[in-house]
């Protein structure tokens, strides 16, 4: 949750809303997975994928500035997207902040 927070800069309103999603999947894990990288044994990264009406949806994604250009975020956003091919899903979506647009949108892996 800290990294989801600091990450977007969500306010604690915000963050709850995060942790009641998180617990969500946590509680019933065949509609989706959470993911964390570690960098020096700390979490400095997180992503999700829900799995829903024959689609993989990849969400919230964050990095926390400390450990960012390092290619961990790239990992963190790839890693839901292999779980999924490797369940069988064929069609995947991100939603992207609009401070992650650009990562994505210029990543040509």
């Amino acid at each position: 949750m800290k990294v989801l927070k600091e990450g977007f800069e969500a306010t604690d309103e915000v963050a709850n809303g995060f942790r009641i999603i998180n617990e969500a999947i946590l509680n019933r894990p065949e509609y989706g997975t959470h993911f964390l990288a570690r960098l020096d044994g700390e979490v400095v990264a997180v992503s999700s994928v829900i799995y829903l009406a024959g689609v993989a949806g990849i969400y919230n994604v964050a990095t926390l500035e400390k450990a960012r250009g390092k290619g961990i975020g790239t990992a963190i956003t790839k890693q839901p997207l292999f779980e999924a091919k490797s369940k069988g899903y064929q069609l995947a979506i991100l939603h992207s902040s609009d401070l992650g647009f650009n990562i994505y949108k210029n990543n040509k892996t």
